[in-house]
């Protein structure tokens, strides 16, 4: 199974992702499934090693879809910190993606999902962006991805559940809540 979140940068993805993983371990255990792995925060990185070894730029989304892909194929349980709903919407605001590498992505994506149950967590934006030196703090721009995200999800008829709480202690129980129900049922 792969839980993943999605959204706008800034709203809490790897923080939300690194806090649940005691209490998703814990309720996999209960159940008899396997211990989930987090992958988290190493997009970038990747990046940069696909980059230096096809000496071309390579899209976040190539990185993050082909984790996935990896997975799907080892039948292992994560939690990742993105979809790839977040990278292609960055790409279609940036006019980053051609027409076929957006079609191949879409085919991706719904190949991996058939092949792996997996639990969509969407985080609107709640928070004030901090400058980190690593996402934007344009607030037009989060929204602007924001709305990417929601109508991909929308459009391609994904099955998510919005996080409404706002604290880190708050979301990490809604979706404990929520996967105490699922991990029975997936």
């Amino acid at each position: 199974m792969t839980i993943c979140f999605t959204g706008a940068h800034g709203t809490g993805k790897t923080t939300l992702a690194r806090a649940i993983l005691p209490g998703v371990n814990k309720l996999a255990k209960d159940k008899g499934l396997k211990p989930f792995s987090l992958i988290v925060g190493t997009t970038r990185e990747a990046m940069e090693v696909f980059e230096d070894a096809f000496e071309k730029p390579v899209n976040e989304a190539t990185i993050v879809g082909y984790r996935l892909y990896k997975m799907a194929q080892t039948g292992n349980n994560i939690i990742i910190d993105r979809g790839l709903w977040d990278p292609i919407a960055y790409a279609g605001i940036y006019n980053s993606l051609d027409g076929q590498t957006f079609y191949l992505l879409n085919q991706a994506v719904f190949y991996i999902l058939r092949k792996i149950p997996h639990q969509i967590f969407y985080l609107p934006i709640a928070i004030n962006l901090i400058d980190d030196g690593v996402r934007s703090t344009d607030l037009k721009l989060q929204m602007q991805v924001d709305i990417e995200i929601k109508a991909w999800l929308n459009q391609t008829k994904m099955s998510y559940i919005t996080v409404e709480s706002v604290s880190l202690g708050e979301r990490i129980t809604e979706v404990l809540n929520h996967l105490s129900i699922n991990l029975e049922t997936r």
